[in-house]
């Protein structure tokens, strides 16, 4: 079975814990909060929201109606909320210059942004440290908007500069161009450079990315797979933006010219960006003989690690395909996803897979140790009990 969205896992983590509280937005126009900031002396949160973005309904359900996020912010901050669509809405996001959602802003009675978050973090605490920082004088975006220059060659304190403008969806790739290009390459792979990289380079198309695959083994050696992992999901990303975005004739000839250059990387991993994308591009089509063959050589190779992307495959597998030597490949990786993890959706993916290989007994045992956490986790046990069911008449 694949695995339970990510907003349904943290309804349920959430769903275990008493709230009784929330922050408290008040119904003023925009005029009337700066006016209260500056009477009561606070500075203003803004949540800036739309009716269709899913993540916004699930930040108000569920943090902030976080019993220590609402305390913080009540207590310290005049909150107000506008869907950016609608009445002084449209005009507030032309001058905050929102360009996605949801979008939290930290501002004072002056109208200067103090911080800016952008997406949805499920950690509660996230948003009482940015909260927070938006009240250092010493920290906040002014801050290092201002002393930018100063500390333009201090790997930590650029770090918090990156990550303040990270956060706010700010990042210059002149910035960071200009800011590695003072140190020697091998100075990259220090632990609060390799985090800037991490945080601000998120395609191939710069001249930093480029340097790094040049010098591969250096970070590799520094950072192991973080790095290896890092560079080939770049590259990948890069061509399955541009493979999804291929309509056109001419489009999917410049696709083509794209991932021939790219494989053709010396990027010392790139075994593994030819795998992730071919299989993508599988997927993608409906070629599901081509996706299993490449996925049964492939996926304990280089998914041995990770039990989300291993259950996935396998799930795919058993949906696709009725080739013995697939299925046994998609067992083997169900079975060490259920190693890494006591989900019971990859237990759910191991069972089914026990069952088509022609153990129903070991199916049964494992189906049933789903059930049971599923149960226990208040899901919906429907799929597992007819599964149940199945086995049955096999033994």
């Amino acid at each position: 079975m694949k695995n339970i969205t990510l907003a349904l896992a943290l309804l349920i983590g959430f769903s275990a814990f008493n709230q009784d509280r929330k922050i408290e937005f008040r119904q003023l126009t925009w005029a009337e909060t700066l006016e209260a900031s500056k009477a009561e002396d606070k500075p203003i949160f803004v949540d800036c929201y739309t009716t269709w973005c899913g993540p916004c309904k699930w930040m108000t359900a569920n943090i902030f109606t976080n019993n220590s996020v609402a305390d913080y912010f009540n207590e310290n901050y005049i909150a107000v909320k506008f869907d950016m669509e609608k009445g002084e809405g449209i005009e507030l996001a032309k001058q905050f210059k929102i360009r996605a959602y949801p979008t939290l802003i930290f501002t004072d009675a002056k109208e200067e942004i103090l911080f800016v978050s952008v997406g949805a973090n499920q950690d509660p605490k996230s948003y009482i440290a940015n909260a927070k920082q938006a009240l250092n004088p010493e920290g906040n975006l002014p801050y290092y908007q201002a002393n930018k220059d100063e500390i333009f060659d201090n790997p930590k304190k650029m770090f918090g500069y990156f990550k303040t403008m990270s956060s706010a969806n700010m990042v210059s790739q002149s910035d960071v161009d200009a800011y590695f290009k003072q140190f020697p390459v091998k100075d990259w792979t220090s632990d609060s450079n390799w985090e800037i990289i991490t945080m601000t380079i998120s395609n191939g198309n710069n001249e930093v990315f480029k340097s790094i695959v040049a010098n591969d083994k250096i970070f590799i050696d520094k950072h192991g797979n973080e790095a290896s992992d890092f560079m080939a999901n770049i590259y990948f990303y890069d061509l399955a933006n541009m493979f999804y975005r291929a309509k056109t004739d001419e489009q999917k000839t410049a696709y083509a010219k794209k991932k021939e250059e790219v494989l053709s990387s010396s990027f010392s991993q790139i075994d593994k960006v030819a795998f992730m994308i071919n299989s993508f591009e599988a997927e993608r089509t409906g070629e599901w003989e081509t996706f299993c063959k490449l996925n049964a050589e492939n996926g304990l190779k280089y998914y041995g690690d990770d039990a989300d992307q291993l259950n996935g495959i396998a799930w795919s597998i058993f949906e696709h395909t009725e080739n013995t030597t697939y299925l046994n490949s998609a067992l083997a990786m169900a079975e060490k996803a259920t190693e890494m993890s006591d989900s019971h959706a990859i237990m759910d993916t191991y069972a089914n897979l026990l069952l088509v290989t022609g153990n129903p007994q070991k199916a049964l045992e494992i189906e049933t140790k789903a059930l049971e956490l599923a149960e226990k986790e208040g899901s919906d046990t429907k799929s597992y009990e007819e599964v149940i069911g199945k086995i049955k008449l096999a033994l």
